[in-house]
């Protein structure tokens, strides 16, 4: 049995979910079994989520969004992230 399953525990509490909130559980459950090795469940409940978001009607721009969860979500100074991002990905 894998250890996660050895971890995992039944809970009798009623839980209700919007539609964004079961999307993230089943991308992070994917993610988790991504990392086991358990491929097919990472596709299906990968999947799964993707039937449920909205679709992406553009692409974001990942510096600004780096930025946004640097400053936020970090504390990091937006001086400081920007530094960093010029000697990382610049050079």
């Amino acid at each position: 049995m894998k250890e996660l399953a050895k971890n995992c525990s039944r809970s009798e509490e009623v839980r209700n979910y919007d539609k964004l909130s079961a999307a993230q559980h089943q991308l992070e459950g994917a993610i988790a079994n991504l990392f086991l090795g358990n491929w097919l469940s990472a596709i299906t409940l990968a999947g799964a989520a993707e039937g449920i978001l909205p679709p992406v009607e553009s692409t974001p721009d990942l510096y600004l969004v780096g930025k946004e969860i640097a400053i936020s979500e970090h504390g990091m100074k937006e001086r400081d992230f920007v530094s960093m991002f010029n000697e990382k990905c610049i050079g």
